[in-house]
């Protein structure tokens, strides 16, 4: 046994018990929490596998990098040759990682909160992604105007080479040369801008919609219980799952907010050179398509926000049948919640089905709308009395094809985009300001104490769940626990007895007093938590096996009864969340658990009234401090103190 005097403390709230013990985390239980706790360290991992391929991207020169991605072509030969496994991806540049792309974005959505408060205002998560993302896509901009632009010169040498080949032309064989190669450099240009813009639009939108992912995640781990029920889990599924999605939509189309205006009154302006006032007859078509596709993108986010509510009721929906399957099957009640969830799926189809039916509606009017503009154009031109001839249909028809590409799709679907990005980062943001677990008014011991000065000290606390309710949860509540005692709390059923463990853990918020706890905290809640594994690793939960100390206390838990009624004993699968064991079962598991860490002493285990003794599970009494709350008087007798 280790010196006490040389182990560090811990205080564990076992559902309704809190002990000191003299517990140092093993090993073993700090790599699986380094496994699985911290966001998605696989990118670490992948990036210092000596297996793991170098991206070539990282050394490629710019003219390969975003030009002509010749840094791909080992992959896709590969590919051509053999399916892709995991093995052969590249690993992750330094500033895609997940971790460092999210720390970003945490860092500016931190100083927006800052900011907000100091200025007494909501703060805004649209804000913080346009100050961690913002300047570097707006650059992007600028490269889609150019290739916009050099669009529209394609046209204009078109129409003087057309111009050409007719006769009697003024053009003279070196200038139709000329045009020609300018014509072909205007294609080639923008064929040139359009592949970084594309590929780098299409990074962006990876980032942001990373980081927001990461974002969410990290704060879904944050959240104090009030604000738990506030949200569902289904909700922040869909969060991470469907919300996020819209940001590799918008990215490259968001531009064209901007680049729309600007490139409609450049074409306006060469159309009217060319065919005069005849020019507004085709503008006002393309506005009027452009009009339309902007009603029908409001009616369009209108039916997504009802399709996502149902989505979200049908996720919600589905966790709670999974989770409660097998009172579902006990009672045989299959078809009732087969039916439930079907009509909520008819629902969300209905609204996707509206969806698909207005989209169907516009691109019919979008693809027919080609003809009818240069009809009603051309129009215009012949009865204001002028001639109609070759180089200004072949120069109108491609200026109105960029037109109306960029002004009755582009335009529209940006402002479509950006809608429903606002309604994502809006669901983001309710969750992003959610009350997490606040330490204020906590005061806990950084250091290794000795066990004797183990303690857990509150004074004059008051706190409360809801910030609007009048009276508080806990009101003027002082006591003190130090090593060896066991504080008994008894009050009937919503008195606020849990809520006493949730202030010691810094779940519930103070707002009066100080809590000073020396020494780690450990919980073991009222309802029992029971993963997918044996009966064995749920106790030991990473510690090492035993066998004395198993079974003294696993009996000291009356489990030795029901491990030897199980097929397989104590190596038995618990199922998912313990679905084989009955609620008693699991809650002495959970108990089991807080009794069999390697560093607690044994004591005597004693069987009260068909009752577990918690000073025979929990150890030594001389080295555990203990908080146990109840609803009957029963630990009246075992308590050092009681408090009612």
């Amino acid at each position: 046994m280790d010196d006490p005097e040389m182990l560090s403390e811990k205080m564990t709230v076992a559902g309704s018990i809190v002990y000191l013990t003299d517990d140092a985390e093993p090993d073993v239980m700090k790599k699986e929490r380094d496994e699985n706790e911290p966001m998605l360290k696989v990118e670490d991992r992948r990036k210092s596998d000596p297996g793991i391929l170098p991206s070539p991207m990282a050394h490629a020169s710019f003219f390969s990098k975003y030009i002509t991605m010749w840094w791909l072509n080992s992959l896709l030969i590969k590919g051509s040759k053999q399916p892709l496994v995991a093995e052969d991806l590249y690993a992750i540049l330094d500033g895609e990682q997940t971790e460092t792309v999210t720390d970003a974005l945490e860092s500016e959505w931190e100083k927006e909160m800052s900011e907000a408060e100091q200025q007494g205002k909501d703060p805004s998560f649209l804000s913080a992604l346009r100050r961690t993302f913002g300047v570097g896509y707006s650059l992007l901009g600028l490269v889609a105007l150019v290739r916009d632009i050099l669009k529209i010169a394609g046209p204009i040498f078109l129409g003087q080479l057309v111009r050409y080949f007719v006769d009697d032309s003024p053009i003279s064989t070196r200038d139709a040369y000329l045009y020609a190669i300018g014509l072909s450099l205007c294609s080639l240009t923008s064929s040139l801008f359009n592949a970084p813009f594309t590929f780098m639009s299409q990074v962006y939108g990876m980032r942001i919609r990373v980081a927001c992912t990461g974002l969410v995640y990290r704060k879904s781990l944050k959240l104090s219980i009030a604000a738990l029920h506030g949200t569902t889990t289904g909700n922040i599924v869909n969060l991470i799952s469907s919300d996020t999605q819209k940001f590799d939509w918008t990215a490259p189309n968001l531009h064209y907010l901007i680049i729309g205006p600007v490139i409609a009154v450049i074409v306006l302006v060469v159309l009217w050179l060319q065919i005069g006032p005849s020019a507004l007859a085709g503008m006002g078509l393309i506005l009027l398509l452009a009009t339309m596709q902007f009603k029908m993108g409001n009616t369009l986010l209108s039916f997504r926000t009802k399709a996502i509510h149902w989505m979200d009721e049908r996720v919600k929906v589905m966790n709670e049948i999974i989770a409660g399957m097998r009172v579902i099957k006990m009672y045989t009640w299959e078809d009732s919640f087969s039916n439930w969830v079907r009509q909520i799926r008819k629902s969300e189809l209905k609204w996707f089905l509206k969806l698909s039916f207005i989209q169907g509606v516009f691109q019919s009017f979008f693809f027919s709308s080609s003809v009818v503009i240069s009809f009603v154009t051309f129009m215009a031109y012949v009865l204001t009395g002028e001639v109609l001839k070759a180089q200004i249909v072949f120069t109108c028809i491609s200026l109105f094809n960029i037109m109306r590409v960029v002004m009755a799709l582009q335009f529209p679907i940006a402002i479509t985009l950006l809608n429903e990005c606002r309604v994502s980062v809006k669901r983001m943001e309710d969750i992003l300001v959610m009350d997490e677990m606040q330490s204020e008014g906590l005061v806990t011991s950084k250091l290794r104490p000795k066990l004797e000065d183990c303690y857990v000290d509150a004074k004059n606390i008051k706190a409360l769940w809801n910030k609007n309710l009048q009276s508080p949860t806990l009101d003027n509540v002082t006591f003190k626990v130090s090593s060896g005692e066991l504080l008994g709390v008894i009050g009937a059923v919503g008195s606020g007895k849990s809520s006493l463990l949730m202030v010691i853990l810094g779940e519930l918020p103070l707002t009066e007093g100080s809590v000073t706890v020396k020494g780690k905290v450990g919980y073991s809640s009222q309802q029992a938590w029971v993963y997918n594994g044996s009966l064995r690793q749920n106790i030991l939960f990473g510690q090492s096996y035993d066998e004395d100390k198993f079974k003294e206390v696993t009996k000291a838990c009356a489990l030795d009864k029901d491990i030897e009624l199980l097929p397989d004993g104590d190596m038995t699968l618990v199922g998912e969340r313990g679905v084989s064991l009955s609620g008693g079962q699991r809650a002495r598991v959970n108990l089991a658990r807080n009794g069999c860490r390697p560093h607690v002493c044994k004591d005597r285990s004693i069987e009260h009234s068909g009752r577990i003794e918690h000073r025979g599970v929990t150890g030594n009494t001389q080295r555990v401090g203990m908080i146990e709350v109840s609803n009957n008087g029963e630990i009246d007798g075992l308590a050092d103190d009681v408090h009612f």
